[in-house]
Order: C-alpha cells, then structure tokens, then sequence
C-alpha cells in the first residue's frame, strides 16, 4: 500500500536541490584553483581577492546545501520510510551535524592559539636578552612558562578535536552511501546505486564526488517524476 508519498517526494526534491547546490560548489572550488593559479604565475594580486571572495562562495553554498536540504531530505525521507532510511538520517545528522561543531571548536581553538603566540612573542625579547638584564623579574618567566604549557595542551586538544570531526564526518557521508542504496532499492532508480559506488571509490579519488553528485541530482529527478507518473509502485516494510 501507499504510504505517505509526500515524504517520499519532498525528500527526493531537497535531494535534488542539495546536489544541484554542490554542484555549483565544486565548479566554484575550480573557478578558485584557476583564479589562484592565474594569480601567482602572472602576479596579478586582484585575482588572489576574487579567489577568496570564490572560495567562500563556494563554502556558503556547501553548508546552505548541507543545513537546509541535504539533512532535512534525509529527514524527510526517514519520515516516509523508517526502516529503510532511518539509519542513513542518524548517521548524516549525527555525523555533520556533530563534526561541524567540533570544527567549529578547533576553529576557535585555532584563534586561541594565535593569541597565545603573539603573548609568547611579546616575552621574547626579555627571554632572549637574560644575559643584559640580570634583574629581570621571575614574573616574566613564568608567564611564558604559563603560555607554552598553555599552548601545547591546547594543541593536544586540537589534534583531538580535529580527529574527532574527521570521524563524524566520515560517519556523515556513510550514511549518504546508504541513503543512496536504500533510494535505488525504493524507488528502483539505478543512478543513485551508481552514486553510492562512486561515493565510495570518492573515499580514494575525490574528484569522483563531484560526479557522485550529478548523478544524484538526475536520479532524484528521474524519481520524482516516476512518481508523480505513478510508474512503479513504492512500498513502505
């Protein structure tokens, strides 16, 4: 019997415009290296801004495609078919969700660090010119024994923190893998089986994500439109 199609449909479309959205990401990634490539063989400095202003389209585009389809189609999907995709949308919210936010943190952590070496910096001088200064306070050393021990704990949280966003990432994109089996098992559309495969091998050649992400936006509007055709018959277990 049919069972909640709307789901099934809304979930297919935001699919579809999160491929389109990294899509357009990944030819602007390209448009990047060019401009930075340009940029640096013929010392042409204008082009090094229009990289960065490229570069952070590009970033924007992602996250939008990230946040507000690519985990909310999962969702979608999980409420038209629990059993099929209610794995894959734990793990992609779960897995982006959680490593965008542990990013977040190294990323502070990043800023932190850099306060803390222009405070190291700012000692140096009275370090290195000791043997001048025969009075110098203890204070100084200690606060650059402070810094330094301030600043490699962080770094070995860093280091922690940036394997542990790796990891959730990873677990992210496995659930996209499943997603895209479970798609071609429900809709019986074989681009996204096609997709799955190449998000795999993308794991070792991420050049192949790029075409992953084609694939996935054809095969999401193929399904819509055998669908809303009625041309095959969808199940819910």
């Amino acid at each position: 019997m049919y069972s909640n199609i709307e789901y099934l449909v809304s979930g297919l479309r935001k699919l579809r415009e999160a491929a389109m959205l990294y899509i357009i990401s990944y030819v602007l990634v390209l448009g990047f290296y060019l401009c930075l490539f340009y940029a640096l063989a013929f010392a042409f400095t204008g082009l090094l801004v229009i990289a960065l202003i490229v570069l952070i389209t590009s970033v924007i585009l992602g996250l939008v495609a990230l946040f507000a389809f690519l985990i909310p189609s999962f969702q979608d999907l999980r409420d038209y078919d629990p059993s099929n995709f209610g794995t894959s949308c734990t793990l992609v919210k779960i897995g982006f969700i959680g490593g965008f936010i542990v990013l977040i943190i190294s990323i502070a952590l990043v800023f932190y660090m850099i306060s803390i070496g222009i405070s190291i910096y700012s000692l140096m001088h009275h370090v290195i010119y000791i043997h001048q200064n025969l009075t110098m306070r203890m204070s100084s050393f200690e606060m650059y024994s402070t810094y330094m021990g301030s600043l490699m704990m962080i770094v070995g949280a860093l280091e922690i923190l940036i394997l542990a966003s790796l990891i959730l990432l990873f677990i992210g994109y496995i659930g996209i893998i499943i997603g895209m089996f479970k798609l071609k098992d429900v809709t019986g559309e074989d681009l996204f089986m096609v997709a799955g495969i190449l998000f795999i091998i993308s794991l070792f050649i991420p050049l192949l994500d790029f075409i992953a992400w084609i694939l996935t936006f054809v095969g999401a509007g193929n399904a819509i439109k055998r669908v809303k055709e009625g041309s095959f018959a969808i199940y819910v277990r």
